[in-house]
């Protein structure tokens, strides 16, 4: 270690007199011309633009035109000059215009007289044909009133002869209900009637039982077959039984009585009945004569009372006609004084429209007319005269540009522009963006899209159909960590992302050297890009682009090794050296996807043999001391995946993968372009 440290330190004295030779000798600069560069990554204000050509217009300008025809009398003003809202610019022949007006105003007269002859009818009309109305009406008053009469009179009657109909109906109703009582006894006494003559049969039946029975007993007692108490109880029987069977003829001769009697009440009732059945129908009949008589009186007045009603619709339908036609009259009078007054008022506004005006303040930048000159209408459907000024505000001037699609995500309305004209090298105007357009326009195969700047403050010597060059700040950022632009590689990469087992992923670096071997025994150098051990996919490495063709985008089962001997040493060492120099990991997962990416070339600080950190760096220290930073030979190198954001036309920011003081290399050519995969 101690004899390495001094000859380090001898080669570096022997630098420094050799290299201040060659540095210092007249015409050696040009001669050694380095062919690579390093840059350090630092802080720094970054703005990021957007240039463009564009043209200057005022953001308010109008097309001054006639509101009717005519020759121009006289121009009052000239191009440059400024005018105020409503200055009269230029006047125009009246005379024409002025006889309208006349015979409007005499047509407006004779209108108004018929206006007022019309009103004048509508009151006449309606004053008649309300007296009219009034007499009418009184004869429909009174026929009412007959009307009336009648009814009440009538109504009288049919109330009397309702009544005693409606007292002879409740008799009746009475009579109805004491015959249903009769026949109800009647049924009943019937009933009873038979029930005694069953109870006659019966005791009939049980009396000469009970006199045989006698009589059997008497001839046993004379033979003394029975004792005395059987006689005597034979002879209690036979008397009992004559009672009940005497005692039944009785009650069968009351029941007959009492049927004949309520027979005769029944045809009492129905007799009755019948006298106020014939009672009702004749006052029924009386009733009905009384309604007919009532109606006919009722119909007479009633038809009396339609003849006043008709001759008063009648009239009401002419009075409402009649009035119709004297308004309808006055309608028309209205109408015509209308269009007379809208004719006088149309003329005068043609008249005032000979004294063209200026619609708004600003500068007439276009006088297209001379005087003695016949002008269009502006206002015609068909063949609208042209332009005969332009007036604009050049105190709000702004720059229309057309930015490409790709850049207009990052244009937002209110970011500052710097405007640029080759009339005043220099110079920088102020703007501002104010309108992005939503709608794209193709230009020359490519879309655009309209975006007007407002200059801010408007210098009058910025004047409208100048082309001038724009600058959008689209960023702006102080302490940006950043590099120039041309240290960025961007290209195609294959990036292997490995399944390796945790244990094996920790013990890897990034930019360690790796080979990933497939089951052919193909080998494709890579370097470790990214470590994540707790993830499922535990590395990142990016695949050489001097790697041998056949690595397929997709998932592989392929060998990792990790200590890969360059290809020069394999082809000088037995397999069995190989395998002990080198640490393999068998059925690796591996999915390969290709991707862009954006890389930086840094230092390879596991250069093989010759190409040693610790000699470039001393060399590096040896160019340091004699003023010269810039190196006469390439570094060992790798490429370096980053992350940036903004990107400007001379820098870019850094987001990942470098740190501030870092250095890195500027890529050759050659090494920008995508190796062929």
């Amino acid at each position: 270690m101690r004899r390495r440290v001094w000859w380090i330190a001898l080669l570096a004295l022997a630098a420094t007199g050799t290299g201040g030779f060659f540095l210092f000798r007249p015409g050696s600069a040009k001669s050694q011309e380095p062919e690579w560069r390093t840059e350090v990554v630092h802080r720094g204000r970054m703005r990021v633009k957007i240039r463009e050509i564009g043209w200057l217009e005022p953001l308010v300008s109008v097309n001054v035109k006639s509101n009717v025809e005519g020759e121009i009398r006289e121009i009052y003003v000239r191009e440059g000059d400024r005018v105020e809202a409503g200055q009269v610019l230029i006047k125009l022949d009246d005379k024409q215009i002025r006889e309208e007006k006349n015979q409007a105003e005499a047509n407006l007269r004779s209108a108004e007289a018929e206006r007022e002859r019309a009103r004048r009818n509508v009151t006449l009309t309606e004053i008649r044909q309300q007296a009219a109305l009034r007499d009418a009406e009184d004869r429909v008053a009174i026929a009412k009133a007959a009307l009336e009469a009648v009814r009440k009179s009538s109504e009288q009657q049919l109330s009397a002869a309702q009544i005693e109909l409606i007292n002879l109906e409740t008799a009746l109703e009475q009579d109805r209900i004491a015959l249903n009582q009769a026949e109800i006894a009647l049924r009943q006494a019937r009933l009873n009637q038979q029930a005694a003559q069953s109870r006659l049969e019966s005791a009939r039946v049980a009396y000469q039982n009970a006199e045989a029975e006698l009589r059997r007993t008497e001839q046993l007692y004379q033979k003394q077959f029975v004792t005395r108490s059987a006689l005597e109880q034979a002879q209690q029987a036979f008397a009992a039984a004559k009672a009940q069977y005497e005692q039944a003829e009785q009650d069968l001769a009351a029941a007959e009585e009492a049927v004949n009697s309520a027979q005769e009440t029944v045809a009492a009732r129905q007799a009755a009945v019948s006298s106020r059945e014939k009672n009702m129908e004749y006052q029924r009949q009386n009733l009905e004569i009384l309604k007919a008589s009532r109606d006919a009186a009722e119909q007479q007045a009633e038809l009396e009372l339609q003849t006043a009603e008709r001759n008063l619709d009648r009239l009401r339908e002419s009075y409402q006609a009649e009035i119709e036609n004297s308004r309808s009259a006055l309608a028309v009078a209205e109408a015509n004084y209308l269009r007379a007054e809208s004719a006088l008022n149309n003329a005068n506004e043609r008249l005032e429209w000979t004294n063209i005006r200026a619609p708004m303040s600003g500068t007439v930048t276009v006088l297209a007319v001379e005087e003695g000159e016949i002008v269009q209408s502006g206002r015609a459907a068909f063949g609208q005269g042209p332009a005969i000024m332009t007036i604009a505000d050049l105190s709000q001037m702004v720059v229309k540009t057309y930015i490409n699609e790709v850049d207009i995500p990052k244009i937002q309305v209110g970011q500052p522009v710097e405007i640029f004209s080759d009339a005043y090298r220099g110079r920088v105007f102020p703007g501002r963006v104010k309108e992005i357009s939503p709608q794209g326009q193709p230009q020359d195969n490519v879309t655009k899209f309209e975006v007007v700047i407002e200059v801010v403050g408007s210098p009058p010597e910025l004047r409208p159909g100048m082309n001038v060059d724009v600058d959008i700040i689209v960023a702006d950022r102080e302490d940006v960590v950043q590099l120039p632009i041309e240290t960025l590689i961007e290209k195609t990469k294959l990036i292997a992302n490995l399944r390796l087992p945790r244990e094996v992923a920790v013990s890897l670096q990034e930019g360690q050297r790796i080979a990933l071997e497939s089951r052919v025994g193909k080998r494709y150098p890579a370097r470790v890009a990214e470590v994540h051990p707790d993830a499922e996919e535990t590395a990142v490495a990016l695949v050489e682009d001097n790697a041998p063709k056949g690595l397929r985008v997709g998932d592989h089962l392929m060998r990792v090794v990790l200590n890969p001997v360059p290809e020069d040493q394999r082809q000088k060492l037995s397999p069995e050296e190989v395998r002990e120099r080198e640490t393999v990991v068998d059925d690796v997962g591996v999915r390969v996807e290709s991707e862009r990416r954006q890389l930086v070339l840094v230092q390879d600080e596991s250069a093989p043999g010759d190409q040693k950190k610790e000699g470039w760096f001393l060399a590096r220290w040896v160019r340091k001391l004699v003023g010269r930073e810039k190196a006469t030979g390439p570094p060992p190198t790798r490429e370096k995946p980053i992350r940036i954001g903004l990107r400007s036309d001379t820098a870019f920011e850094v987001l990942e993968g470098l740190q501030v003081g870092d250095e890195v290399i500027v890529p050759r050519l050659d090494q920008l372009v995508t190796a062929p995969m």
